[in-house]
């Protein structure tokens, strides 16, 4: 257990080391805490968003987006009950036992929250998590003017490869959520957020994204360098979110233009749900 009270896994020092910011890391863990502040309740239960994380039957992380939520979500200091994804969503099978990351974010006041628990109560409209560590994150990259809303409610339709449309979405947006997951310490989910174009499309099964300057903690590098099991959601301004799970490499070189940190992440894709339009879709 490191002394400051939070123990980041071999994926996350090892990232840390590599870019020579051990010690920035270990000021940070105080913060990080298996309870949710009075203040931190508060906010949850006016945010709107919560995207979440977490792994499906067949071993595979997803993320996905809970929109329109204000009000609805209760948080106690030990717990937080919010609404469950979809029957069809991948993450429509969460049962008590399985290990789950949220973020829960204001865009518009530039506020975001992270809490990683383990579900102890599941239903068809409700999921219940046990804080097992929460804290907030600092507001860079936040898109205030984009607005997320309620995911819609057609059927999703599973594919292997992205689609025109997809690639529009994918270079038009400001804002995405990424779900990782280590082994033994659980599922977390975290915000990404950079100018048109930061997401990049490389082919019809994969994508890149640099990795901006942080908090210095790399819990999703961490996870993706032990488990490169990902899932990204990409939030569609009719609610169409992009779902994608797939493989991640770390692409570690020196900094540029693009990558600012010369770190950048490719996925290659697995599966991807959306959902549908009468519109066919049109390969890439």
């Amino acid at each position: 257990m490191d002394i400051f009270g939070y123990e980041y896994h071999e994926g996350e020092r090892q990232i840390q080391d590599a870019g020579g910011v051990h010690h920035a890391a270990d000021l940070l863990a105080e913060m990080v805490v298996p309870a949710i502040s009075a203040g931190a309740q508060a906010f949850l239960g006016s945010v709107d968003v919560v995207a979440l994380a977490g792994i499906d039957r067949r071993g595979r992380c997803w993320a996905t987006l809970l929109g329109g939520l204000s009000g609805s979500v209760i948080a106690t200091s030990t717990a937080v009950a919010l609404g469950a994804p979809g029957g069809s969503d991948p993450l429509g099978e969460l049962a008590p036992g399985d290990q789950v990351g949220m973020v829960a974010i204001d865009m518009p006041a530039r506020q975001r929250l992270r809490v990683n628990g383990i579900v102890i109560a599941a239903s068809a409209t409700c999921l219940t998590v046990e804080v097992r560590e929460a804290y907030g994150n600092c507001r860079k990259y936040i898109d205030t003017e984009r607005m997320i809303g309620p995911t819609a409610s057609a059927e999703s339709l599973e594919r292997s490869s992205l689609s025109r449309e997809d690639a529009v979405l994918v270079a038009s947006t400001t804002t995405f959520f990424i779900g990782s997951a280590h082994p033994d310490r659980g599922a977390d989910c975290s915000h990404r957020g950079g100018p048109a174009g930061f997401v990049q499309v490389t082919s019809p099964t994969s994508l890149s994204f640099p990795d901006y300057p942080g908090n210095n903690m790399y819990n999703t590098l961490g996870n993706l360098l032990v488990n490169p099991s990902v899932g990204l959601v990409i939030p569609d301004p009719d609610g169409r979110h992009l779902q994608i799970t797939g493989t991640a490499t770390l692409q570690i070189g020196e900094p540029n233009e693009h990558t600012r940190t010369g770190r950048a992440v490719s996925v290659e894709i697995d599966e991807i749900r959306r959902p549908i339009t009468d519109t066919p879709v049109r390969p890439l």
